[in-house]
């Protein structure tokens, strides 16, 4: 799907919004695509033209979102403290992506989707991670992605705290604080132990 196209943007959109509501009142493992289309009011054949199935759209919703997410323009040097800045934007980033699509989010940290669909918001967070870790830091690949799978790992703990209405204990503040001395252990090591490696 090209996502310039505003009649594709719409159709993606409303198969998102179809795909939200039918979660809520069924479980989302029996939901079929083809009740996703029917709500939605677009043609099973449109879906299959672009999706394997409902795990490959979800997948998929998930990584146009996060894909606008760029540290290019802040991580010309990858130095310790342009890393820093880079993951506190892309954390900052992560939470507007959190704000939008609640609802969404909010079926997928339920303990009912835990499983299914927070395996694939876990595997598509990340990729993501990865690609900006990757991308910023100067290291082997393996350690890159120990690092990616331990942050995005944490950062799912975290949202689905924030998302299943524990926040109540905290604001989004105080999970800023606490994410930004993780940040700051994470270019510690960072520093210590790869930078120019």
């Amino acid at each position: 799907m090209k996502k310039t196209d505003a009649r594709i943007l719409k159709t993606y959109t409303n198969l998102m919004n179809a795909m939200i509501e039918l979660a809520k009142e069924k479980d989302f493992n029996n939901l079929s695509v083809s009740e996703i289309c029917d709500k939605a009011g677009v043609h099973r054949a449109t879906f299959y033209k672009h999706f394997n199935d409902k795990f490959e759209f979800i997948k998929y919703c998930f990584e146009t979102q996060l894909s606008g997410i760029e540290i290019d323009g802040i991580i010309k040097d990858p130095t310790p403290e342009n890393l820093r800045a880079g993951i506190i934007y892309c954390v900052n980033e992560i939470f507007k992506f959190i704000d939008k699509n609640m609802g969404l989010l909010e079926i997928i940290c339920s303990d009912k989707y835990q499983m299914t669909l927070g395996t694939v918001f876990l595997s598509t967070l990340n990729d993501f991670c990865f690609d900006k870790f990757n991308y910023a830091i100067s290291a082997p690949d393996h350690q890159v992605e120990i690092l990616s799978t331990f942050y995005s790992s944490a950062l799912i703990g975290v949202i689905r705290w924030y998302v299943t209405g524990e926040k109540n204990q905290g604001t989004k503040d105080d999970i800023f604080r606490f994410l930004e001395h993780r940040i700051d252990e994470l270019v510690g090591f960072y520093k210590e132990n790869m930078y120019n490696v």
